[in-house]
C-alpha cells in the first residue's frame, strides 16, 4: 500500500462523483481538471447566441427562438446538405447540453463518450469548413433590382446574382416590396432590414452571416452577433480533456453474489500483496489473523482495506483498474490512484484465494489452515503430559505384576 502524492490543485477544479459503472456497481471518482475557459467561452457563446433573435438574424419563417436554437436543429447534421441529418437530441444539440452541464455543475466529470463526441464534432466542423454545407456558401439566386421592370416586376434570367451566406441583400428587399406594390400584395413586402454587407458576398469563402458566426467566429467586427464560434469552444473542451486528471477511483461493493469480482480484484498486484501481507503463513502469522482462534479478522480487515489506498504505477496498471472497476467505457485518462469498498463476504473470498485459507463449515468463519493456536499448543503439551505420566505408571505397573510372577 503506498499513499498518493499531495496534488497542487484546488478544490474548486477538482470533483468527486458517485457513479454506476458497466457492472451496475457504485464507483466513487475524483477528477481534476481547470474548465475555466472553456466555461467562459462556452456561456459567452451561448449568450451570443441566445440574444441573437430570428430579427436580428434577419430572417422569418423559422421555427426556432434564436440563433442557439437554430443552430441546435440546423447547425451540423441537419443542415440541407448533409448526408446523414439526425435529430436534434442526437446531434450537436446533445453535446451542447452536455458541455452546459459540465461548466454548470460540479457533480459532472469528463467522460470517454464526451471527449469522443468533442473529437467527431471537431472533424466534423473541420471537413464541413468552406464546403458546400458551409453556411457561408449556401447560394441564393436574387435579380439585380436595377434590371427588373419596375412596372411588372419581371426580370429575365441573366439579370440575377448569386450571392452566398444569406438572401437578405438590399437588391432582394427593394425586389420584394415591388412585387408587393405591382401586384397589390402586402405579403410580399418586406420590413427587415437588409444584412449587414459581410452577410453576404458573391463570391465563396467569404461571407459572415449568423449560422456560420456560430460555429467559426473568431472575433468580432462590423455585422458580428458572436465572436466566439462552437468550433473554438469545441477545441478549447478538447484542451480540458488533453489536461484532466483522474486522481482516484473507489469502488463499492454492496449486494453483489458471493464472489463477485473476487478474482478480478486479487488479480491487482497490490490488493494480492495486501491480502497476502495480512494472512501471513502458518508459522508466521499475519495481523489479518485471530492468533487465539486462528479466524480471519474479516470484519476489522473490512473496516481496514476501506481505509486504505493504493498508487497506480503505469498506464498498464491503470487499464487494468479501469477495466476492474468497470469504468473503463467512462475514463480517458489514466487513473492515478484507486481504493476499496467491500463486504466482509468479499474480505473471506480474498483470502480464500490465497489458497493458505479454508472455510470451517459452509458459511462459517475462514481460517488460516496449518495454523496451532496457543490454545491448541497448550492442549497438545498437555496431552504429551498426560501421556508420560500415564506411560510411567503402566511401567510401574508392569513391573509389580513381574515380581509378583517372580513369587
Amino acid at each position: 500500500m503506498t499513499k498518493l502524492p499531495k496534488t497542487d490543485t484546488t478544490k474548486k477544479s477538482r470533483r468527486t462523483v458517485t457513479v454506476t459503472n458497466s457492472d451496475g456497481n457504485k464507483v466513487i471518482i475524483t477528477q481534476t481538471f481547470d474548465a475555466s475557459v472553456l466555461k467562459s467561452q462556452f456561456n459567452k457563446w451561448v449568450t451570443e447566441c441566445k440574444a441573437a433573435t430570428p430579427e436580428q438574424m434577419r430572417i422569418k419563417g423559422v421555427k426556432a427562438i434564436n440563433l442557439l436554437e437554430l443552430v441546435k436543429k440546423h447547425g451540423i447534421e441537419n443542415r440541407p446538405q448533409a448526408k446523414n441529418p439526425v435529430s436534434e437530441e442526437d446531434g450537436i444539440g446533445s453535446l451542447i447540453k452536455e458541455m452546459s452541464e459540465l461548466v454548470k455543475d460540479d457533480k459532472k466529470i469528463l467522460t470517454k463518450g464526451f471527449q469522443k463526441k468533442v473529437d467527431e464534432y471537431i472533424e466534423h466542423l473541420n471537413e464541413m469548413k468552406d464546403s458546400d454545407a458551409d453556411p457561408r456558401n449556401t447560394p441564393f439566386t436574387i435579380p439585380i433590382f436595377r434590371r427588373v421592370n419596375k412596372k411588372t416586376a419581371q426580370f429575365k434570367k441573366k439579370n440575377v446574382k448569386i450571392h452566398y451566406g444569406h438572401y437578405r441583400t438590399k437588391d432582394y428587399n427593394s425586389f420584394r416590396n415591388l412585387k408587393s406594390k405591382v401586384f397589390k400584395n402586402k405579403e410580399y413586402a418586406e420590413t427587415l432590414e437588409a444584412v449587414p454587407k459581410s452577410w453576404a458576398t458573391t463570391s465563396e469563402n467569404t461571407s459572415k452571416p449568423p449560422m456560420w458566426q456560430a460555429l467559426y467566429a473568431e472575433g468580432g467586427g462590423e455585422g458580428m452577433l458572436v465572436t466566439t464560434g462552437l468550433f473554438t469552444v469545441l477545441q478549447s473542451a478538447k484542451g480540458v480533456g488533453k489536461k484532466v486528471v483522474n486522481e482516484h477511483v473507489k469502488l463499492v461493493l454492496r449486494g453483489v453474489p458471493r464472489g463477485g469480482l473476487s478474482k478480478e480484484l486479487y488479480s491487482i498486484d497490490d490488493i494480492k500483496e495486501t491480502i497476502l501481507q495480512l494472512v501471513g503463513n502458518k508459522d508466521n502469522i499475519g495481523r489479518g489473523v485471530n492468533p487465539n482462534t486462528g479466524n480471519i479478522r474479516d470484519d476489522q480487515i473490512t473496516r481496514m482495506i476501506s481505509r486504505m489506498t493504493f498508487k497506480v504505477d503505469d498506464e498498464t496498471e491503470s487499464n487494468r483498474i479501469k477495466d476492474v472497476y468497470g469504468v473503463k467505457e467512462m475514463l480517458e485518462a489514466e487513473v492515478k490512484g484507486y481504493s476499496l469498498d467491500i463486504t466482509r463476504g468479499m474480505v473471506k473470498n480474498l483470502f480464500l484465494l490465497t489458497g493458505l485459507c479454508a472455510r470451517r463449515s459452509r458459511k462459517g468463519p475462514v481460517y488460516l489452515k496449518g495454523y496451532v493456536t496457543p490454545k491448541e499448543k497448550k492442549e497438545k503439551v498437555e496431552a504429551k503430559k498426560k501421556e508420560k505420566v500415564e506411560a510411567k505408571k503402566d511401567k510401574k505397573l508392569k513391573k509389580s505384576w513381574a515380581e509378583v510372577l517372580v513369587w
